[in-house]
């Protein structure tokens, strides 16, 4: 079994998150709408619905104005995230 990483976040530290999200899943709608190839959008759609379940889930966390937000993930997929579209 991978071992886990653990990231905890503070209510503005989530605020600031919810709101880049906000503003990358804009940005990347635009970049799946301007790719030709239907396998490669369909590929995109499917990253966007992971991150749109990520910020759904981030959003609710925040209204129920908890002191911190705790992120559990494998470090590979962390990785495949945060490097995916750079």
């Amino acid at each position: 079994m991978k071992n886990l990483v653990r990231v905890q976040l503070t209510d503005i530290e989530t605020s600031k998150l919810v709101s880049a999200l906000e503003s990358f899943m804009t940005e990347f709608r635009i970049e799946i709408n301007a790719v030709e190839k239907y396998e490669w959008q369909r590929e995109l759609e499917s990253d966007e619905m992971i991150l749109k379940g990520v910020l759904s889930k981030l959003k609710d966390l925040k209204q129920e104005q908890m002191d911190c937000v705790q992120i559990c993930a494998i470090p590979d997929q962390l990785t495949e995230i945060f490097s995916h579209n750079q």
